[in-house]
């Protein structure tokens, strides 16, 4: 299980974060956490794993 961080800027030093939800998505599996920071982004979104909070 891993927590997934999504921000505006993103993280190069972590690979766990990313700028994009739908980055974030892609590498999510079961039993994950996505935690979206502040801002606004403007993604189409398909969630096709189970178990992501």
């Amino acid at each position: 299980m891993a927590i997934l961080t999504v921000t505006k800027t993103g993280d190069a030093d972590f690979v766990t974060s990313f700028n994009t939800i739908n980055d974030a998505l892609n590498v999510a599996a079961t039993g994950d956490t996505i935690l979206i920071g502040d801002g606004q982004f403007d993604e189409n979104l398909r969630i096709d794993v189970e178990g992501i909070t």
